[in-house]
């Protein structure tokens, strides 16, 4: 597999490409790193003013497999979740 797209330039160069540009800095990352059921049509629809907020819209994609079962596959020799229970008393 090929490395993921990131953005070119400075660290501060991206950072103003995220700011001013964010579906030309985030789509080319969410596209290449995450793993998607179904491909977004759009990478953002915000507008601040009204609190509308829509990221990656028509997209649907499963957490664990892009938090684990990805990184399972590449290295299944590695431990890929460490549970700990939280409960009072155990």
């Amino acid at each position: 597999a090929s490395a993921p797209a990131a953005p070119a330039g400075s660290y501060q160069e991206r950072i103003a490409l995220a700011a001013s540009e964010p579906a030309a800095f985030w789509g080319p990352l969410a596209r290449d790193v995450l793993v998607w059921d179904t491909p977004y049509h759009t990478v953002s629809d915000c507008d601040f003013r009204s609190g509308r907020i829509g990221w990656f819209l028509g997209g649907q994609l499963n957490v664990s497999v892009n938090c684990l079962d990805q990184h399972v596959r590449k290295s299944p020799e590695s431990v890929a979740l460490i549970w700990e229970q939280d409960e009072p008393g155990t």
